[in-house]
């Protein structure tokens, strides 16, 4: 049984891919780059943010693209293309709450954007870490906040680079389909939790 649960914000509680495209997309407008329709990129996110953009020929920093980036994806969130929570998740984390586990986010996304959608959905969570550019340490430091081991604690995202860290931190990987990579891709990754949703691989855990 696990005693933290450690979750990926965008696609695994949040499905802001709508709003994450029109930004990069702007990004690409910005630096005169061909932008492309929603179903040409996410055939593309099985790579890594700076890796598509250095993909489309943008050599700029890592710093200034999550800058402009983040910029985007405020406007485009407040004027008419907000992210929308997965269903039954709030309810969920409750409910895992309420039967004494820890559930923190560790993610790449703007940390106050997470904020921000967490109030909005009605979700109140033990920690939160974003604005990361890689995971593993984040995993680590969340483990020693709650004073927990690395076997009572699993890792839930929506990539394959969320398995990836889980595996290197040396915790439990849980991979939805529901995100931003395949189900082929998720499964290459060899997880050992696999499911549609956040709330079908934490119901098999937990038997709720």
């Amino acid at each position: 049984m696990f005693q933290l649960y450690i979750l990926d914000w965008s696609g695994t509680v949040s499905d802001d891919r709508r709003p994450v495209y029109e930004a990069n997309m702007r990004v690409l407008h910005t630096f005169g780059k061909q932008t492309m329709t929603f179903e040409e990129w996410s055939a593309l996110t099985a790579i890594s943010a700076p890796e598509f953009f250095k993909s489309q020929g943008i050599a700029a920093g890592a710093e200034e693209l999550f800058n402009l980036y983040r910029k985007h994806y405020a406007f485009i969130k407040h004027n008419g293309s907000p992210p929308q929570v997965y269903t039954g998740v709030p309810a969920l984390i409750r409910e895992l709450r309420q039967r004494g586990r820890i559930v923190a986010v560790v993610s790449t996304h703007p940390e106050d954007e997470i904020l921000e959608e967490a109030a909005r959905y009605g979700i109140a969570l033990d920690l939160i870490r974003g604005n990361l550019t890689e995971k593993v340490a984040a995993l680590r430091e969340v483990i020693k906040k709650f004073d927990c081991t690395e076997a009572e604690t699993v890792f839930i995202g929506d990539t394959i680079y969320d398995i990836r860290a889980a595996k290197q931190a040396g915790v439990r990987a849980g991979a939805v389909t529901c995100g931003y990579h395949a189900a082929e891709a998720l499964l290459c990754e060899a997880p050992d939790y696999f499911g549609h949703s956040l709330s079908d691989i934490v119901r098999a855990i937990e038997a709720i």
